[in-house]
């Protein structure tokens, strides 16, 4: 005779998703507040019609390295493509520092994302700690260089 065979039922407790945590929340307001804040500055700013030289609406002296040597330094332009964008012209902002134009787009990302973070609690952040990778810095490394090498290449003198 065989033994009737007994199956046993193990019900598990629902498992709601990880949460950030108050402070995660914390910081995250603070670092999108932070990107709105660039964001109204760039806005703020009227960008120049030779493509740098918006900084110095901000206080800032003109760019030593450009007068040093008359070639533009590895951020020159950025600010006014930074501009450019948060005034609503994509187009003439990758024209003019496509760096800084991508800058711009990065924040406003950044901004939404971490706002969505501290609104909800959410742990989308995960997946941007890839960027903090070796392999990741390069990559940006080299956009920034390949950006500054455009640069050069359609440089216009003031």
């Amino acid at each position: 005779m065989v033994a009737p065979m007994h199956t046993t039922t193990i019900s598990l407790p629902a498992i709601a998703p990880a949460r950030a945590t108050a402070a995660e929340r914390a910081g995250a307001a603070i670092v999108s507040a932070g990107c709105l804040s660039l964001l109204i500055i760039g806005a703020s700013l009227h960008p120049e019609a030779q493509g740098h030289g918006t900084h110095t609406q901000l206080g800032l002296p003109a760019c030593g390295w450009l007068l040093a040597t008359g070639l533009p330094c590895p951020t020159c332009g950025m600010t006014t493509a930074f501009a450019c964008v948060c005034n609503g012209e994509f187009a003439r902002g990758l024209l003019t520092q496509p760096g800084g134009a991508m800058f711009a787009i990065g924040v406003s990302a950044a901004f939404w994302l971490f706002g969505h973070i501290a609104l909800t609690g959410s742990r989308l952040t995960k997946p941007l700690g890839t960027l903090l990778q070796p392999r990741a810095l390069w990559i940006i490394g080299a956009a920034w260089l390949v950006s500054w090498i455009y640069t050069l290449i359609t440089w216009k003198s003031s």
